[in-house]
């Protein structure tokens, strides 16, 4: 009955959502309290106000963004320029419907929905936009897959997982946008709570209200992409290791002078870098984190190429789930 009831909530919002966005615009805005209202906390509420907060972040993104860039500004970047600016209102439309999805379900269980933050995303033209585009999705993405183990209704971890899958559809469009591979490896990579708010930070300026998740220092890094064997550099660190995530896994690579780590050839496609004490699990123990992560783009190198030509890439690169941990990932997902 609760699983029932939670289902029809969330039915019932995301149906509203879609009648609301029957004709979708860019410069409407979603249903929001006032700004002094107080988010509750606890249990799937919290985890519902914090996928809110990230998805109020994308829906300004996006209506900012296509206020400021037309057709005009994709041509002169050299892209189809209505093909690409009809699925930015596609993508602009699908943030915002989880917006007001969120809303309502947060109204409905009796807590007051957070409202949307002050912003500043450093859009200067249309290539920033469509860059910073896509790391959002990708950080969006990963964000959903980090926490919807931490959801105990079935309903909504349901939902988490749909919105995740709508954010890598969008990352895996805009990477394609960036000249990048659109599918870079087998699986997404989960974030902490901490992560995330870390990636997200630098684009809010203030908010009504107090997140709660409070992020790691920033990490800079001295390039966005890079390729296996390429030097990282960045301040002077006491870390001891550079975590490359990918995936559902991580490798580490020892620090250099306090500011270097050298890419791993195993490594590719969008992966999260953080810098650790030690070589622990990034989700199972926050505490090994000294700052980060950021977002690198890294290619395929040679080798990895000829060894996934060879058959012989999973066992090197130690991606093999053991039968074990894929259990455990599908009880995660649909328990």
């Amino acid at each position: 009955m609760k699983l029932s009831i939670a289902l029809s909530l969330l039915i019932s919002a995301v149906s509203a959502a879609h009648e609301s966005m029957a004709m979708p615009s860019v410069t409407s805005s979603a249903t929001s309290p006032t700004a002094t209202s107080e988010p509750k906390t606890g249990g799937d509420i919290d985890i519902l106000q914090y996928a809110l907060i990230l998805e109020h972040l994308e829906n300004k993104f996006y209506r900012e963004g296509l206020q400021k860039f037309g057709e005009k500004e994709f041509k002169d970047f050299g892209l189809d320029s209505k093909t690409v600016h009809d699925r930015f209102l596609e993508i602009a439309s699908h943030e915002e419907t989880h917006v007001t999805a969120l809303n309502k379900t947060l109204t409905s269980l009796g807590a007051n929905p957070v409202p949307p933050c002050e912003y500043d995303f450093g859009m200067t033209d249309a290539k920033a936009f469509v860059s910073t585009a896509r790391n959002l999705e990708t950080i969006g993405a990963s964000a959903y897959l980090g926490r919807v183990e931490e959801v105990s209704t079935n309903a909504y971890k349901t939902v988490a997982v749909s919105i995740s899958l709508i954010e890598a559809r969008h990352s895996s469009f805009l990477n394609t946008l960036n000249k990048l591979s659109g599918f870079g490896n087998s699986f997404e990579t989960p974030l902490s709570a901490r992560s995330v708010v870390t990636l997200a930070s630098p684009f809010i300026k203030s908010c009504p209200f107090e997140i709660p998740i409070k992020g790691f220092p920033a990490l800079k890094l001295n390039r966005m992409s890079a390729s296996a064997y390429d030097e990282l550099y960045f301040s002077k660190s006491n870390a001891t290791y550079c975590s490359f995530s990918v995936g559902l896994t991580s490798v580490w690579v020892e620090v250099k002078s306090n500011t270097t780590c050298v890419v791993p050839e195993t490594v590719f496609g969008d992966v999260f870098v953080h810098l650790t004490s030690d070589n622990s699990t990034l989700l199972s123990k926050d505490t090994s984190v000294v700052s980060g992560p950021a977002l690198v783009n890294i290619k395929m190198s040679e080798e990895m190429m000829k060894k996934m030509k060879k058959d012989e890439y999973l066992v090197s690169s130690g991606y093999v789930l053991k039968t074990s941990l894929f259990t455990a990932i599908m009880a995660i997902l649909f328990m």
